[in-house]
């Protein structure tokens, strides 16, 4: 959780605590550079910038998605690196109004299990309150800027792939390592749900 002004750690132990390439990590701080949130200082390292416009940044980042067009395998690969930190941190800090929030998101996803559209909807809303309960302001806006894409997403596992179910259990037990507050249980959940969408995924498509 990098404050404004925070240095940030080398790409090396970045990859090591992300657990992906060291390429994946210098794409990310690239397009970070790119719409204003870090920056470079010659000779002393990477740092979060100390002021930033988050108005427009979740604008920037939709631009350059455009721009790039990436499709749902490309999704996927950023939602692992992102989401992995995410859960964790909201563990750790989700209020007990979050944590309700999550369990009557949860409801209206059983709910709506045969309705694709309205499971999808209620689908990102558990991710994107995750994100806002890990108290990093970033965070929300990189989910609401990849909202489009994130809802086709969830529209094709749960209309194409026909994985609701699946991914409701898989749901509530993320939530359940959340309200225990235990992260790394949180983490694992969240990881076998995601690797178990991407392969889903792959396979379908």
């Amino acid at each position: 959780d990098f404050q404004r002004g925070s240095k940030l750690p080398s790409i090396q132990d970045l990859s090591e605590k992300l657990q992906v390439g060291r390429s994946s990590v210098r794409e990310a701080l690239k397009q970070l550079q790119i719409v204003g949130v870090v920056e470079l200082k010659q000779g002393k390292g990477t740092f979060v910038r100390e002021k930033f416009d988050v108005t427009s940044l979740s604008e920037s980042i939709g631009y350059l998605l455009t721009l790039h067009k990436p499709d749902i395998v490309h999704l996927m690969s950023a939602r692992k690196i992102i989401e992995r930190g995410t859960v964790e941190l909201a563990t750790e800090k989700a209020s007990k109004d979050e944590i309700e929030k999550l369990y009557n998101l949860l409801q209206g996803m059983k709910k709506e299990i045969d309705n694709p559209d309205r499971f999808a909807k209620y689908n990102v809303q558990f991710h994107i309150t995750i994100a806002k309960a890990s108290k990093n302001p970033l965070l929300p806006i990189f989910f609401n800027s990849i909202y489009d894409l994130f809802f086709r997403e969830q529209q094709a596992v749960a209309r194409l792939l026909k994985l609701a179910p699946q991914s409701i259990e898989q749901h509530i037990r993320i939530w359940n390592a959340m309200k225990e507050r235990d992260p790394d249980k949180a983490i694992k959940e969240m990881m076998e749900h995601l690797n178990c969408v991407e392969r889903a995924i792959l396979k379908g498509f």
